[in-house]
């Protein structure tokens, strides 16, 4: 009679055991990005509300496979091969306005130990206000002739609006521009108070038109509303699209048209955006802002 060799079949069975245990380490998501709660003030957002921004906007950008989930006090990112843009992308709060553009500002540069002067924003001086009559528009001729208009030097004494002063949809502010996105027309300037929020986009995809990346949005019922009212009383005025304090883009309304032409429920966004920017800034539109920004 055969007696069985049990201790080979506890190494062949411990054996068996470290195979599976290294096939599921193996087979499991790789982790790819790491996301955390800056430092500073005390965060009151739960870490769960940010999952479905972050989720969102890698979907947006052509990622199917990542997953996004909260590990102790951070997010994590596992899977679906590397970030689809910049981790500072994901980690911003991305919350986007449309603005109408006052007059251009220069850099902020105060006078030597003056103190910033107190109190609201001036009015934009007439002469520098980008308004229709000022821009020069002739377009019953085909012809668009943007007029030079120099930035308004009394605002070289303020300094910019901060990202959480920016919040406020009633003010005026004074923002800088971001050149990353391309050219901008000056290194600052003054808008009105917000027109329509980044929410009036339904959706967002990216086109690539006459040689020019743009995105094409669908507005929700109320966002055409709002669309219609502003584009109406800025027809040959330039509109500000701030994102998170930063004007990235300020495109002229119907700069080619004699009279103004109803968009319905579209709204493009042009500019100087290359596919890159304009594909985050479809994945921010089309995500919504995180409540509280993160860190990388």
């Amino acid at each position: 009679m055969a007696v069985p060799n049990r201790a080979g079949s506890l190494v062949t069975a411990t054996a068996f055991l470290l195979l599976v245990v290294l096939a599921a380490a193996c087979s499991s998501p790789a982790q790819v990005a790491v996301f955390q709660v800056p430092p500073g003030p005390s965060r009151m957002v739960p870490l769960t509300a940010d999952v479905p921004v972050i989720t969102s906007r890698l979907r947006a950008l052509g990622d199917t496979g990542a997953t996004v989930a909260v590990n102790g006090s951070s997010i994590v990112v596992t899977g679906g091969g590397p970030l689809p843009a910049p981790a500072s992308f994901f980690v911003k709060t991305g919350r986007v306005t449309f603005r109408q553009v006052l007059c251009g500002a220069p850099a902020y540069s105060p006078s030597t130990g003056a103190p910033s002067p107190p109190g609201p924003l001036p009015a934009c001086g007439e002469q520098y206000r980008t308004s229709a009559a000022n821009l020069g528009l002739f377009p019953h001729d085909g012809v668009v002739g943007v007029g030079d208009l120099p930035s308004d030097p009394s605002f070289a004494a303020y300094p910019s609006t901060s990202a959480d002063d920016a919040d406020q949809p009633s003010t005026t502010v004074l923002l800088p521009t971001d050149r990353t996105y391309g050219y901008q027309l000056y290194a600052r300037m003054v808008l009105g108070s917000v027109q329509v929020q980044g929410s009036a986009v339904a959706s967002a995809k990216v086109q690539f038109v006459d040689h020019t990346w743009l995105v094409e949005c669908t507005l929700t019922p109320s966002g055409a509303s709002q669309w219609e009212k502003a584009t109406r009383a800025d027809f040959h005025e330039y509109m500000a699209v701030d994102v998170d304090g930063l004007v990235i883009s300020s495109p002229l309304i119907e700069p080619a048209q004699a009279t103004y032409g109803s968009y319905g429920d579209k709204m493009q966004i042009a500019g100087d955006l290359n596919k890159s920017r304009a594909e985050q800034l479809a994945a921010l539109l089309e995500s919504g802002p995180l409540p509280a920004p993160l860190a990388a």
